[in-house]
């Protein structure tokens, strides 16, 4: 098994825990694809919010990581292999484990355990640079019909969250912890904030499978 742990709700609940590493957004195993020497046994990752991904051993190995990637500039694709197993690739470069030297680019791609272990990891780097003007991924249709924080399709009749850019969030919390991070919409950049404050309104998807949302709903509420 390859098991991802997402530390951004933990944080986000008590962010003043000593016990707690408050740069790391997200850890787990995964295995890395293309190393010769790796093999095929699974690592253990840590995403960090220093835009860096460092990879180690196993889990108790992690404060002694023999590799680091820099994620500055980088680009993200996931998906499935041809093998269906779930991937995430990153378009990195190399980083020096003490000197912190960045070195050749590097295409780093994890496979991990199941569809949401992959969603984790894509809502991690997507609130890694939610306080940057750097889209990793862009959604084609307008609002979108997939919450893009943790990449949940919405349903028939689902309560949404949706920002004055009319982008679309599960109302699991999802764009509440990323405002904590950053008042910018992580699709667009517009800053959802009205005298200091996010603007945000609840809506029902009305929408099917990719479909567009119909109508309008009650002052305060709105059908998508």
């Amino acid at each position: 098994e390859l098991p991802v742990t997402s530390l951004l709700q933990q944080q986000h609940d008590d962010p003043g825990n000593p016990d707690k590493d408050q740069h790391v957004l997200l850890e787990g195993y995964a295995i890395k694809v293309g190393s010769w020497f790796g093999g095929n046994a699974p690592r253990w990752f840590t995403l960090r919010s220093d835009f860096t991904i460092l990879s180690s051993m196993d889990k108790e190995s992690a404060a002694q990581p023999s590799k680091a990637y820099s994620l500055s500039g980088c680009h993200v694709e996931w998906g499935q292999l041809g093998s269906k197993e779930y991937a995430v690739r990153i378009e990195c470069q190399r980083k020096h484990v003490r000197t912190g030297k960045i070195g050749v680019k590097k295409m780093l791609t994890l496979i991990v355990e199941d569809v949401g272990s992959m969603n984790l990891w894509v809502s991690g780097l997507r609130c890694l640079f939610a306080g940057t003007n750097r889209i990793l991924c862009t959604e084609g249709e307008i609002g979108g019909s997939t919450c893009a924080i943790c990449l949940a399709d919405f349903t028939a009749g689902e309560e949404l969250i949706v920002l004055p850019c009319e982008h679309r969030f599960c109302s699991a919390g999802c764009i509440e912890r990323w405002i904590v991070i950053s008042s910018n919409c992580p699709l667009c950049k517009q800053d959802c904030k009205v005298h200091g404050e996010p603007m945000l309104r609840k809506g029902v998807w009305q929408g099917g499978a990719g479909g567009e949302g119909k109508g309008k709903g009650s002052a305060g509420e709105s059908k998508v």
